[in-house]
This record gives structure tokens, C-alpha cells and sequence, in this order.
């Protein structure tokens, strides 16, 4: 691995980044954020302007349990975001249900 300062010997390299989702384009439209930051979605991945779906890390939906906004979760969930946001984009009427998320802790920060 070769970094700014050196080569290092290594057999594998994980890099952790911070996910950092930028929301500007939809505050810009005037697109309801929420408390964690991310965009406020309902069930079918609508936002708060008419005919604007939203999906994947940027927006925040209901814990399962707490039923508290979360924002940032695995990549599966935003997969599975994009899979109701596209199919209800065509015509679909698919929804996402609250998700259940053991491993994270719902706040404010």
C-alpha cells in the first residue's frame, strides 16, 4: 500500500469513510429535511413536493421499533429504497416498511 508518506507492506487495506450525504439540491427545491438531516420521505419514497421521490442514503425513515428517524443506513436498505422510489416512479405502488436496524443507535447526534 503506498500512502502520501510511504510504501507499506500490507496483504489487505480497509478504508473506513464517514458517509456524508449532501442534501443542498434538495433544500434548494425546497424538499422537507428532517431532524437527522436527511430527506423526509413517507412510505411509497414521496417527499413533501408533489411527483419527488427520494431514496438511498440521503433520506431518513422510521426506526422499526422506536419509530424515531434515521438516516445512513446499510447499503441494502438504500437498495431496497430505490427499488420502491423506481417502481412507484413507473406507475407501482410498492411501499417500504419501517426498518429495524439492531446495530445503530436512533439520535440527534
Amino acid at each position: 500500500m503506498r500512502t502520501n508518506e510511504a510504501e507499506l507492506p500490507a496483504n489487505l487495506v480497509v478504508v473506513c469513510t464517514p458517509q456524508a450525504t449532501n442534501c443542498a439540491l434538495a433544500e434548494a427545491a425546497r424538499i422537507k429535511i428532517g431532524s437527522t438531516g436527511g430527506i423526509v420521505v413517507d412510505e411509497r419514497m414521496a417527499t413533501s413536493v408533489p411527483g419527488i421521490l427520494a431514496a438511498g442514503d440521503c433520506i431518513e425513515l422510521p426506526h422499526g421499533v422506536s419509530n424515531i428517524p434515521i438516516q445512513g443506513l446499510s447499503g441494502s436498505h438504500a437498495y431496497r429504497s430505490g427499488q420502491v422510489a423506481g417502481a412507484n416512479a413507473a406507475g407501482g405502488s410498492r411501499t417500504y416498511q419501517p426498518v429495524t436496524f439492531p446495530g445503530m443507535v436512533a439520535g440527534n447526534g
